[in-house]
């Protein structure tokens, strides 16, 4: 029960931190940070660790393609902290844990049973929805086909064609 209180202190800390900072690759950092929260407490509830795995290595993907093409953009941009922020962030954080949790702890007690049955979690690949599986499966292949295709050495981004 503490590790569950720990991660959703964490998560709602990388969410305010999030709200707050305003350079990119901070954002990137923090986003990569509630990457691992989320894939950590799905892994804590599924009680299944091929879920989780895949889940950060499919956030980690987008995360990659986004980290590149953000600091192609921010390249020099200087990271400014500034402490008083980061305090008033980390205060309203806790304020804001310690009243959810005061409600929330006899709640979450009890539907921990709920979430600990992993059955729920399976009917998502019943054989009722093997038809829209199949089909988010063929898109999912058919968009990464495109994008290769379209990303090749003669359509590059602009930013690469004019410096060339």
């Amino acid at each position: 029960m503490l590790d569950i209180k720990l991660m959703f202190i964490s998560s709602v800390f990388s969410s305010m931190m999030i709200m707050s900072s305003s350079h990119p690759v901070a954002i990137m950092a923090y986003i990569l940070m509630q990457t691992i929260i989320v894939c950590l407490m799905a892994w804590m509830f599924l009680k299944t660790s091929w879920f989780s795995f895949i889940l950060f290595l499919v956030f980690l993907g987008g995360l990659m393609v986004l980290f590149i093409y953000i600091t192609s953009l921010a390249s020099n941009e200087m990271i400014k902290l500034n402490l008083n922020n980061m305090l008033l962030t980390l205060f309203t954080t806790v304020g804001v844990v310690m009243i959810m949790m005061s409600y929330l702890n006899h709640q979450m007690e009890l539907k921990m049973d709920l979430l600990n049955q992993t059955k729920t979690f399976f009917n998502m690949y019943s054989f009722e929805s093997l038809t829209m599986t199949g089909l988010a499966m063929i898109y999912l292949l058919l968009t990464l086909i495109v994008v290769v295709k379209i990303s090749n050495k003669f359509n590059a981004p602009i930013k690469n064609l004019i410096f060339e």
